[in-house]
Parts: structure tokens; sequence; C-alpha cells
């Protein structure tokens, strides 16, 4: 009983429930739908259609330049002095993957840590049932 009361108010399990029209926007903005299965946790289960769809979109608008856990930082609305120290990590570091090591060291990084562990937790979810 306390087994499917805590399933009941599962995260994650509530952000998998109708997957369709994520897939859809995975699809739309190519990218995979573990990393919109995590944006939309970072938002909140509850995260309005819109809100996800505008994330997702600058998502996949920065992640070439920025790298995937920076672009995640950008699209859920990082504040202007995060935003600033990221594009300094980008300027001062010898591309994404090193700007995201330089970067991920600091206060500001949990966002984008968190990104990284909850996608690949999805990833495994998915895996696990294909």
């Amino acid at each position: 009983m306390v087994f499917a009361l805590l399933r009941g108010r599962s995260a994650f399990l509530a952000i998998e429930q109708d997957p369709a029209p994520r897939r859809a926007l995975a699809a739309q903005h190519g990218v995979p739908l573990a990393d919109v299965f995590a944006l939309r946790e970072l938002l909140g289960a509850d995260a309005p259609a819109p809100a996800l769809a505008a994330c997702v979109a600058v998502y996949a608008a920065q992640r070439s330049r920025t790298g995937d856990p920076l672009a995640a930082m950008l699209a859920i609305g990082a504040d202007p002095a995060t935003t600033r120290a990221i594009e300094v990590a980008l300027e001062t570091a010898d591309g994404p993957t090193a700007a995201w090591r330089q970067f991920a060291v600091t206060g500001s990084a949990l966002p984008g840590l968190r990104f990284v562990e909850v996608r690949r937790r999805f990833a495994e979810r998915a895996a696990a049932r294909d």
C-alpha cells in the first residue's frame, strides 16, 4: 500500500504519462525524448505545454553552441548573472565540453547537473521498457 502511494506521487511517472505529445515535440526539434522529459522535470511536471514547447525550442537552438547541460540551463531561464557566467565560460573555453567542465564546478551549475542526471535516468528507463 505504501509503495502504491509513493508510486502515485512519482514525478518520473507523471512526466512519462502520455508521452505522445512529448515524443512529437522531440521529433519536431530533433532532440531525444529523454531530453524533453528531463527539461519537463526541471520546469515541473505540471508545466503548461506551451512553456515546455518554448523551453525545448530554446534548448534545441542552443545545444550545438553550448552543449546539452548549458543549453538546458539557458532553456529553463537562467538568471542574468548565470547566463553571463555561461557566456564567459563559452568564450574562454575550447568548445562546449570544456565550457561545461569549467562551469560545472560553480555553484550555479546545479540545474545543468540535475539535467544530466535526470536525462540519464529517463534514458535508462526507456531502454528497460523498449
